[in-house]
C-alpha cells in the first residue's frame, strides 16, 4: 500500500531526509493545505524574520492529485509570509502535484539556505541538488525550458512538474510568486517566491511513474461516482461560461452589479468602456487557445496573444485569467486589453503576484496624484505602468520602495487610506 512521503530538503548541508506521515494525522487534515498547515504552525519558528533560514516552505499536493479525479490537481505552498510576517498559503493549479506524486513523493519541505544557487531534482524517488548559477537572473519560461531539456524532457512542460521563480524572487520582492508547469500556473499570494529566493533555490523539477491507483479501495466504483459528477458539472452553465471565455467572464458580470473596483477601489459606481477588457472581447480578438489543468473538464484557461501594435509579446502565448486583468486593468484605469496582456506577461516572466503588483502600482498612482510620491503618475497610464513592472522585479529606483508593496508604500507616505487589503496583504 502507497503511504503519504514527505521529502525534507535542508539546503544548508545539501541533504536529504524522507518522512512518512501518519495515517491519524492525515485523517484530521484536509489536503495538503491543511496538512502543510499543522507542520508550519509547529516547525517554524516564532517571531523570525521570512527570509531568516529557519523558515521553512511546505509544497504539498493532496490525497486525490494524480488520479482521475476531477479538478483535483492543486499544489499548495504555506510559510511564512515575505508580504506580512504571518502565515501564508497559496496554491497553483496545472501538473506539478501530479507530477510531484508520480516522483514518489506527496509533499517537499524546503529547509535552510543554500551558499550558491540550486535546484532541486526527484526522479523516481531518487532527489537530488543541481547548480543553479547558470538559470539565476532567467526569467521564468526560460529557466523552466533549460531545467526541463538538461533533465532529458522536452519544454514543453507536459513530461516533468517544474516550480520556479523568476528575477522578482531573486531580489526578493515582497510579492514574488512562483510558476508551475504546465505553463504559467501561479502561486502568487503571500510572497511565497521571496522566500524561496531567499534559499537560493531557484526551481524544482519532479518526474516519476509511481501507480498512484493502488491506493483505492474500490476503483471501478470510484470512476462510476467521478464520472456522473463529471457530467453534472461540465453540464452546468457557470462551468460551460468558464470554459467559453474563461474565470473573466466575471468582468462585465461584476461590472453589471457596480461591483468592479477601479482606481484603487477609489472610483464608484460603474466603470466606463470595459468591453475591451471583457471575457467576450478579449476571447474574440485574442485568445490563440483553452486549456486545463490536469483532470480538469471545466478547462477554463484562456491563452492570448498580442502579435501587433506597440504592446505586442512576439511569438509568447500569454495566460491571463479575470484577478490579473482586473488588477492590472481597471484597479489602474487601463481598459484596453493589449497593455494589460503585455504586463500579465511580464509579471508571470519575472515571477511577480499579479494582484499584489496592480495593487501597489494602484497605491503608487493615488499616492502620486496626492503629491506624497515623486513620481509623474496617472491613472491609465500604461507606459509609465510597464516601465515600474521592470523596475520592482529588479528593485531598481523607486522600484525597490515598490517592491515593499503596497501596505508599507502606503504607511510609508502616512497615507493608510490608499491600502485596500487586509493585515498587510
Amino acid at each position: 500500500m502507497n503511504v503519504f512521503r514527505i521529502l525534507r530538503v535542508e539546503l544548508t548541508t545539501g541533504s536529504f531526509k524522507e518522512e512518512v506521515v501518519k495515517d491519524d494525522l492525515l485523517r484530521l487534515f484536509l489536503g495538503g493545505r491543511g496538512l502543510a498547515a499543522y507542520y508550519a504552525l509547529r516547525e517554524i519558528p516564532r517571531g523570525i524574520d521570512p527570509f531568516d533560514p529557519s523558515n521553512k516552505l511546505y509544497i504539498f499536493s493532496g490525497p486525490l492529485s494524480g488520479i482521475a479525479t476531477l479538478s483535483s490537481s492543486r499544489i499548495n505552498v504555506t510559510t511564512r509570509s515575505a508580504l506580512n510576517g504571518v502565515y501564508t498559503h497559496s496554491n497553483a493549479g496545472g501538473n506539478f502535484s501530479y507530477w510531484l506524486r508520480r516522483s514518489g513523493y506527496d509533499g517537499i519541505v524546503i529547509e535552510g539556505k543554500a551558499e550558491e544557487p540550486v535546484y532541486l531534482v526527484i526522479k523516481n524517488g531518487e532527489p537530488s541538488l543541481k547548480p543553479a548559477k547558470h538559470i539565476w537572473g532567467k526569467w521564468t519560461g526560460s529557466a523552466t525550458k533549460i531545467m526541463l531539456t538538461e533533465n532529458g524532457f522536452p519544454p514543453d512542460e507536459t513530461k516533468a512538474g517544474v516550480a520556479v521563480i523568476g528575477p522578482a524572487g531573486e531580489n526578493l520582492v515582497k510579492f514574488a510568486g512562483i510558476r508551475f508547469s504546465d505553463y504559467e500556473r501561479f502561486a502568487g499570494r503571500g510572497g511565497v517566491g521571496a522566500v524561496m529566493g531567499s534559499k537560493k533555490l531557484k526551481g524544482i523539477l519532479v518526474w516519476g511513474t509511481r501507480d498512484l491507483y493502488r491506493d483505492l479501495v474500490d476503483r471501478s466504483g470510484f470512476m462510476k461516482v467521478n464520472n456522473e459528477i463529471v457530467k453534472r458539472l461540465i453540464a452546468h452553465d457557470t462551468t460551460k461560461a468558464l470554459h467559453a471565455y474563461g474565470t473573466n467572464v466575471l468582468m462585465n458580470l461584476i461590472q453589471a452589479i457596480g461591483g468592479l473596483p477601479h482606481y484603487n477601489f477609489s472610483g464608484t459606481g460603474l466603470i466606463k468602456s470595459i468591453d475591451e477588457v471583457s471575457g467576450e472581447i478579449i476571447k474574440s480578438k485574442y485568445v490563440v487557445e483553452t486549456h486545463g489543468c490536469f483532470n480538469c473538464p471545466i478547462a477554463c484557461t484562456q491563452i492570448t496573444m498580442v502579435k501587433s501594435g506597440a504592446f505586442k509579446v512576439p511569438g509568447e502565448k500569454i495566460k491571463y485569467e479575470y484577478e490579473n486583468t482586473w488588477a492590472l486593468g481597471p484597479n489602474i484605469g487601463l481598459t484596453n486589453a493589449e497593455p494589460v496582456l503585455k504586463m500579465e506577461k511580464l509579471a508571470n516572466e519575472l515571477g511577480m503576484d499579479t494582484i499584489s503588483l496592480g495593487n501597489t502600482l494602484a497605491t503608487a498612482t493615488e499616492l502620486a496624484r496626492m503629491g506624497k510620491l515623486k513620481l509623474d503618475l496617472d491613472w491609465g497610464d500604461p507606459a509609465s505602468y510597464i516601465d515600474l513592472v521592470y523596475k520592482i522585479a529588479y528593485r531598481e529606483g523607486i522600484g525597490d520602495e515598490l517592491a515593499e508593496g503596497d501596505y508599507r508604500l502606503a504607511m510609508k507616505y502616512n497615507a493608510p487610506e490608499t491600502f485596500t487589503g487586509s493585515r498587510g496583504q
